[in-house]
């Protein structure tokens, strides 16, 4: 059994499909940055072949913010928008993989994890608001709205292992894949 704790980084993209705000597109895209934390169960057999299972947890949160020259009602101003974005996914998982032996101490085990009846919940906080070239600032809008799901989820994962008597070291690269949609109605809360 083992323990695997890290950070997490990510990013997210920003697309509406309302023409009138078709102009933010790509621009409120942001970076993500969190923690990941795992319990894991490995077994190699005979064949090296490895397989196993564990429990995943990944969290991670970002801010996007743009400012666009817009027109109300034929006078000039500018929108400024902004998006915070939290993601939190965790489930059980299984795994399957190879242990390649560098030398007697140290091993590579390129391992395929797929998720099984993983929950994922990304949570959205947007601001608004105009401010005339004139001064007049228009009245913030703030929304909120969070999304949450179940499906799969795939996860490379490339450990580095080095044994020391009954303790076994490890440095890990992850990459962690899951489309995740959400459609918003529009309305404020």
């Amino acid at each position: 059994m083992s323990l695997e704790l890290g950070p997490t980084t990510g990013k997210t993209t920003y697309e509406t499909i309302d023409s009138t705000l078709s102009f933010l597109n790509g621009k409120l895209d942001h970076n993500l940055s969190g923690s990941a934390l795992n319990l894991v169960y490995t077994k190699v057999n005979d064949s090296n072949f490895v397989y196993g299972g564990g429990y995943h947890s990944y969290s991670a949160k970002g801010s996007g913010s743009d400012s666009a020259k817009v027109t109300v009602s034929g006078a000039p101003g500018t929108l400024n928008t902004a998006i915070d974005t939290k993601i939190s996914i965790s489930g059980l998982f299984g795994l399957v993989g190879y242990n390649m032996n560098i030398t007697d101490k140290l091993s590579f085990l390129p391992q395929l994890r797929l998720g099984i009846a993983n929950s994922a919940t990304i949570d959205y906080t947007t601001n608004a608001q105009v401010i005339l070239d004139s001064g007049v600032a228009g009245t913030p809008s703030t929304g909120a709205f969070g999304d949450s799901a179940s499906g799969a989820l795939s996860v490379i994962a490339l450990p580095l292992q080095y044994k020391s008597g009954n303790l076994i070291y490890g440095v890990q690269y992850q990459t962690v894949s899951l489309k995740y949609t959400t459609i918003d109605s529009g309305t404020d809360t």
